[in-house]
């Protein structure tokens, strides 16, 4: 089996937060909270790493030619989405979408929700969509796992997640009538203050798959960004230094 090569930084960063007991238990769920709401307790531990390099050369397959945007069949990726992989979970619900089969729209929603958990930001609004679906009916536990999801984009500042939650809370469907959540949200964008901690998990996510595609390097580097700004001491050093491990593909971008 090829050895697999995870940057130094990455390990550094993986190795430093905090991880919950049992958190390496392949049963182990992987909370942000210890409930949907948006209060997170003092010390709580953030996410642990939700996807990972996979070891199996066969998922590693899959994965390589996903990235380079070669034939992967629906039974392979729903093999390695279902290891946590969200850009295979991504592209997993774009096909199940692209079915046009109403009684799928629930699985295309767990997929998502695996795509938003992994750092996939893009897997927001096709979600959201699904929601805000009144002929789709979602198990009370799945819910759950949605809402942690998109409370976790939002705490790190992902604005279409927070615009989506606040409307949803308000509206009352499908996660019930929240103001105070929708009001500490939007307090949160005017007073610019996201959880340095989260975004730097979620690029930890993103990292921990290979190989890379310059995209998930992009959305790597916008958490780190946000990491870089905390109040953390730790948080800001972790970033800084996997920011230096992932340069901008696209550097003349930037520039403009």
């Amino acid at each position: 089996m090829p050895a697999l090569t995870v940057p130094c930084a990455l390990l550094l960063a993986v190795t430093s937060l905090p991880l919950p007991a049992g958190a390496m238990s392949p049963a182990a769920p992987f909370p942000v909270l210890s409930s949907p709401g948006l209060q997170r307790p003092a010390g709580a531990p953030v996410l642990p790493v939700a996807s990972v390099s996979p070891a199996n050369p066969v998922l590693h397959d899959i994965r390589r030619r996903l990235v380079h945007k070669q034939r992967v069949s629906f039974s392979e990726l729903r093999q390695l989405a279902d290891t946590g992989d969200g850009l295979a979970a991504y592209r997993l619900a774009e096909r199940i979408l692209r079915l046009e089969r109403p009684d799928l729209l629930v699985d295309a929603a767990h997929y998502f929700s695996i795509a938003i958990t992994d750092g996939r930001v893009y897997a927001i609004m096709p979600l959201v969509a699904i929601l805000t679906n009144p002929r789709v009916e979602i198990k009370p536990s799945r819910l759950k796992h949605i809402e942690r999801a998109l409370v976790q984009q939002a705490r790190s500042g992902q604005l279409r997640a927070i615009e989506a939650l606040v409307q949803m809370y308000k509206v009352g469907a499908p996660f019930g009538a929240k103001p105070e959540e929708a009001t500490t949200l939007m307090k949160m964008v005017v007073e610019r203050k996201f959880d340095g901690e989260i975004a730097l998990q979620l690029a930890v996510n993103i990292a921990a798959n290979t190989p890379l595609s310059a995209d998930e390097i992009q959305e790597i580097r916008r958490y780190l960004l946000i990491a870089e700004a905390s109040d953390v001491l730790g948080t800001r050093a972790a970033a800084q230094n996997l920011l230096r491990s992932y340069p901008d593909p696209n550097p003349t971008k930037e520039a403009g």
